[in-house]
């Protein structure tokens, strides 16, 4: 009988047989099976004691969940079925808490996009069908808090959210403007490493977002940057071995399939089997300030989360003491070179000094700050598609959000300074009608 485990429930977390789903700090969460059905069972554990002592006197995440989920059932928002909830105490101190539902079968929504057995089209519906599923939610005024792929079961056609602990029904406007943000953000951050379900995703969800546009971007930013690092590193070592980056990046000599292109002040241009890649140096190895991995890493991501630079960070962090950034772009120019190239051609001078403008602006409506613009760290694609130019960033490079307006005069100063030299002179306007039609769009 249940009520008989129940009872007993901490005994069945003690033992080498014990089915452990998921056993960290946080949470202990086991499968039990109770008269031939299947059942969950969660324990909080304390983790630290500063952590312990802060939520001593607070209610358990166990009672919490009990309560959300009876609330979200009620609302005719499908979740998991709570059974029972257990709490221990000692006196007045609460010494555990544990929760026990009905078990859901399916897989985790991580799980399903990760099963290559699994078509595409049917990864695009159920994209949508998660999409749909959580602005069902918000249109009736309830955020999840948490929705990432682990805590969403898809169950053939089905869709369930779980791990609800941190649900909640903002009252106020601007409240719920960042609670939906926030779900919206984590959701996109789900497809990362699926680049066309993220975009498909996010034109959905750009048509149904009616929040805060500047909030919105900063924290698809914040949560692209939390795990970006780990899961482009992992893709990029399933292509190009471990032992090969080593060689590379510590100087030895370049192993067969890797061909050293061009060396550039501190980029150099290698390839390896025909794929174009790119590593950050300097001329005394790779680059030591801390600073300027971290940021160009963290920066460029934020960049192209926000749709701005074609760059692909494909690695970066440290190999003993040296700390490098590998990169991969299409076949680039700088824009000074570009421009000294086309000296005889003043049309395609001022169509590429446009988009510079054009993609400026946007940096800017972003609230980024490039810090240290120079036309010899902009690189423009040389492949005839209309891309934009892609902005080298730098340590120097900082996000203001609404504050941008006070800062932007710095870059501007900088690529003013560069066009009205005699040889440019001409491009300052297109450049400023541009920037113009671009940044006070709105």
């Amino acid at each position: 009988m249940l009520i008989d485990i129940a009872r007993n429930i901490d005994q069945h977390f003690i033992g080498s047989k014990v089915n452990f789903l998921k056993d960290d700090h946080s949470t202990s969460v086991i499968k039990i099976e109770v008269d031939g059905k299947n059942f969950i069972a969660r324990r909080d554990n304390p983790g630290s004691w500063l952590r312990f002592t802060r939520r001593l006197f607070k209610k358990s995440r166990s009672m919490k969940t009990w309560n959300k989920a009876h609330w979200l059932n009620k609302n005719e928002l499908k979740t998991i079925i709570p059974c029972a909830v257990v709490e221990d105490y000692i006196f007045f101190i609460r010494a555990s808490s544990f929760i026990i539902t009905e078990c859901i079968d399916g897989d985790t929504f991580k799980s399903y996009l990760a099963d290559p057995a699994v078509s595409t089209d049917s990864k695009f519906q159920m994209s949508s069908r998660v999409i749909s599923l959580i602005n069902h939610w918000h249109s009736i005024g309830i955020n999840h808090g948490d929705p990432k792929g682990p805590n969403i079961i898809v169950d053939n056609d089905d869709v369930i959210l779980i791990d609800i602990e941190d649900a909640t029904a903002s009252r106020t406007k601007l409240r719920k403007r960042r609670a939906f943000a926030k779900d919206w953000a984590i959701v996109l951050h789900n497809l990362q490493r699926y680049e066309e379900l993220r975009k498909n995703a996010q034109n959905q969800i750009l048509t149904i977002f009616d929040g805060d546009p500047d909030y919105f971007s900063k924290l698809l930013v914040k949560k692209s940057l939390i795990q970006e690092h780990s899961l482009v590193s992992q893709s990029f070592n399933e292509v190009f071995p471990a032992n090969e980056i080593d060689a590379v990046i510590s100087g030895s000599n370049l192993p067969d399939n890797w061909s050293e292109v061009t060396k550039t002040g501190e980029f150099i241009h290698l390839s390896h089997d025909n794929n174009d890649i790119h590593l950050i140096s300097s001329s005394e190895g790779f680059i030591k300030a801390p600073s300027n991995v971290k940021g160009v890493f963290s920066l460029a991501l934020a960049l192209r989360v926000c749709g701005i630079d074609q760059t692909r960070i494909l690695d970066g962090g440290y190999k003993g003491d040296k700390e490098y950034l590998i990169y991969s772009t299409a076949q680039t120019e700088t824009v000074e070179t570009v421009l000294k190239r086309l000296v005889e051609n003043s049309d395609q001078q001022v169509e590429l000094i446009t988009r510079l403008g054009e993609v400026l602006g946007r940096l800017h409506l972003r609230g980024f700050i490039h810090g240290n613009l120079c036309l010899s760290d902009i690189c423009v694609s040389s492949a005839e598609d209309g891309n934009a130019p892609l902005i080298f960033v730098t340590r120097n490079t900082k996000w203001y959000g609404k504050r941008i307006k006070d800062k932007i005069s710095a870059d501007l100063s900088d690529i003013h300074q560069q066009l009205s030299s005699r040889s440019n002179c001409h491009l300052l306007t297109p450049f400023k009608e541009a920037y113009n039609q671009t940044f006070y769009a709105d």
